[in-house]
């Protein structure tokens, strides 16, 4: 009786796994859902929210990330073991947040002194542990994504409670977006209606960023923000653009991104 009830909780565990992190491309529509319900200006772990909802414990959801990023290193002809040297490995993104695709890559930081993977399905990085405590680093825009997103694979990230928003992080969304705007107006016309669209999406997406941080609010993954411009158009991204100078020049032009054309 004993040996038949290890059993059956052996294949309920079994079960129970399959239905975690590999496939949560499958559940896209139901996290898609539950995310468009909420606030994008009070961001939370939706990683850990669908693991509870779901029965699946946090550290199920770390072990099947691991795996994962060993699998893809491995591919990209990259040893796993270069990992054993990193204090922290804290994953971000989409996989953080539960909005991964067949198609997503897998972003992770480490911390420590290491080699930079970078494919299309793997971006993996690294940062010392004297420039986590630098302001240039804790007032980042990445350093309040993952402070607030990530999935700590090792280590404690105690310097999550130092991060700042800034407006060293501001000025430099600011300045990206004009010169992004300045370069796809030079080009528009050589461009491929692909690339336009592309590039339409960019802007939007970097002025949405602005936004948030300006409210000091941590930026969530790419997902999230395309999920409230479809559900919600504000005017308030229009008048945020207006009020940068450098694109008042573009409102009513032919050869710029909708974005920017738009009167507010």
């Amino acid at each position: 009786m004993l040996s038949r009830l290890r059993t059956n909780t052996r294949r309920i565990k079994l079960r129970k796994l399959r239905h975690v992190l590999p496939n949560l491309h499958k559940h896209k529509k139901e996290k898609s859902a539950w995310v468009s319900r909420k606030d994008i200006e009070q961001p939370e772990k939706e990683s850990q929210k669908c693991a509870e909802k779901k029965g699946h414990p946090a550290n199920l959801v770390e072990k099947l990330l691991k795996t994962i990023i060993f699998d893809r290193m491995r591919k990209d002809g990259r040893d796993p073991a270069q990992l054993k040297s990193a204090g922290e490995i804290v994953v971000f993104g989409s996989y953080s947040a539960g909005l991964n695709t067949e198609d997503s890559d897998v972003d992770v930081l480490c911390v420590g002194n290491g080699l930079r993977v970078k494919s299309r399905s793997l971006d993996l990085s690294w940062i010392s542990k004297k420039k986590l405590s630098e302001d240039a680093w804790l007032g980042s825009e990445l350093a309040g994504h993952i402070a607030k997103y990530g999935i700590w694979l090792r280590g404690t990230g105690d310097w999550r409670a130092t991060v700042f928003g800034g407006t060293h992080a501001i000025d430099r969304k600011r300045n990206r977006i004009i010169s992004l705007s300045r370069t796809v107006n030079h080009f528009w016309d050589r461009l491929h209606p692909m690339f336009q669209d592309q590039y339409d999406v960019t802007i939007r997406r970097e002025l949405q960023r602005l936004a948030l941080l300006q409210t000091c609010v941590p930026i969530p993954p790419t997902k999230v923000l395309d999920d409230e411009w479809c559900r919600k158009r504000s005017r308030k991204l229009l008048e945020l653009r207006s009020s940068i100078k450098e694109l008042r020049v573009y409102e009513g032009q032919c050869n710029v991104p909708m974005i920017l054309r738009l009167s507010a």
